[in-house]
């Protein structure tokens, strides 16, 4: 307690106090109190010494006077805590690698550290092609192809899950596991870049073939519904995106624990068919669950938190509360030009987001602004015919529709009219909105 009141005095820091609860009885995290004789501190402390990797779980947070808080903590048995072994065996499981640089460039790419888990790739990229070991290669694009799919360009995400591709058609059946994982690869990429009829039918191929070869309860089994769920309501098939999607959820549960980042996701994609459909008290129940989840599991500075914020902030944008939106927007945007690249399409929906608050508050050059902004990055990072390009030409008509000039919004509308048939089909919701407002101007 002393240490922490020290911070009292710095105005520029925070006194914290760790309250630790432990079961004496725990067998897998033992802890030892140190002899007073061997202590630096004499007899004035009582130190306690944990093993490595002892786990506890957080309790809660107290704020106990200005500058000072407690932090509660209850020692975990590793041994005795189910739901603590599951996640662990899975963890051990994603971050499997041959070499100890293996697994270090996963453990980087899971935690959003992409500039490191990048260079180290290309590094055993180059030591593969060295010393022709091209069975390393496959595996080492995909990881590469992975890395560039959440950070950008998809282009070169494209181009390395090809390669790996080639190399493991000329040894694997055509109905193999691996295979399946990579054309799985590719059709999120073809999801991505607005593909959507090429991505279901690459999602069915991969259905397929996993049926055969993975148990029911397999997490790779939740993630194909998941993104088949997905597809179906970014082309305006609700009932079918909840059907994916809940089958996706019943997966998952068997086979992961309730807190995991995966399931969180999950979450957060019902949530996003709810809000599209209308039922936003559903929606905020899934997306306050999926940031519940990926607060207590990611680092503040994740690209996935800051997507979520992005979904947290276009349903109160839904709801008609600019002001939240606006606060959710801002925290996704803090993270992402932290983390992603300057072309990013994730970064352009955040953008593209604030402006339609800016729209709405009546800041419309500010808006014009943003919405520019945004299509430029869309216009580096999707092929011409996306429908995001079609939305971001759209904001763009409304605004300049507001700002007195015709012209150019209808210009603007007749591009995200032309676009947005090409992509969704003349059916869609979004095709009918642009069809409205190119027929008000």
């Amino acid at each position: 307690m002393h240490f922490a009141r020290e911070a009292l005095s710095n105005p520029k820091a925070v006194g914290i106090l760790f309250k630790m609860t432990i079961g004496p009885t725990a067998s897998s995290a033992p802890f030892a109190k140190i002899p007073s004789q061997e202590s630096c501190f004499g007899e004035s402390e009582k130190e306690v010494l944990f093993s490595m990797h002892t786990v506890f779980r957080l309790g809660g947070i107290e704020k106990m006077e200005d500058g000072l808080w407690q932090v509660n903590l209850t020692l975990v048995d590793n041994a005795a805590d189910p739901k603590l072994q599951q996640l662990t065996a899975y963890m051990r499981q994603q971050v499997t690698g041959s070499t100890g640089w293996h697994q270090l460039a996963k453990v980087l790419l899971k935690t959003g550290n992409y500039r490191d888990a990048e260079e180290i790739y290309q590094t055993l990229i180059e030591q593969a092609k060295s010393n022709n070991a091209e069975k390393d290669l496959p595996h080492l694009y995909s990881q590469l192809a992975c890395l560039k799919n959440r950070k950008g360009p998809y282009h070169e995400a494209l181009e390395l899950y090809q390669k790996s591709l080639d190399i493991r058609r000329k040894s694997l059946p055509e109905n193999h596991p691996e295979l399946a994982t990579t054309y799985n690869n590719i059709r999120l990429l073809h999801d991505k870049m607005g593909e959507y009829s090429k991505a279901l039918d690459f999602y069915q191929k991969d259905l397929d073939i996993s049926l055969k070869f993975l148990s029911p309860t397999h997490p790779d089994l939740a993630a194909i519904y998941s993104n088949i769920g997905s597809v179906h309501d970014k082309i305006g098939k609700y009932s079918k995106a909840l059907e994916f999607h809940e089958k996706c959820f019943k997966v998952s549960l068997k086979s992961l624990s309730p807190t995991h980042p995966n399931v969180a996701g999950f979450h957060s994609n019902i949530g996003m068919v709810f809000e599209n459909i209308g039922e936003f008290s559903k929606a905020h129940q899934s997306y306050t669950k999926s940031l519940e989840i990926y607060r207590g599991s990611l680092f503040e500075n994740h690209p996935t938190l800051a997507y979520t914020y992005n979904r947290v902030g276009e349903l109160h944008e839904s709801m008609e509360e600019p002001e939240k939106a606006l606060e959710y927007y801002d925290k996704g945007l803090k993270i992402q030009e932290k983390c992603l690249s300057f072309s990013h399409p994730n970064l352009a929906t955040t953008i593209y987001n604030m402006g339609s608050i800016k729209t709405t508050e009546g800041e419309c050059q500010k808006a014009l602004d943003l919405h520019n902004r945004g299509l430029k990055i869309r216009e580096k990072s999707f092929l011409a015919n996306h429908p995001d390009i079609a939305r971001s030409y759209h904001a763009m008509a409304s605004v300049q529709e507001k700002m007195g000039e015709h012209s150019k919004a209808l210009s603007c509308a007749e591009q995200a009219i032309q676009i947005s048939e090409n992509s969704l089909g003349d059916e869609h919701p979004h095709v009918q909105l642009y069809r409205n407002t190119l027929n008000r101007l």
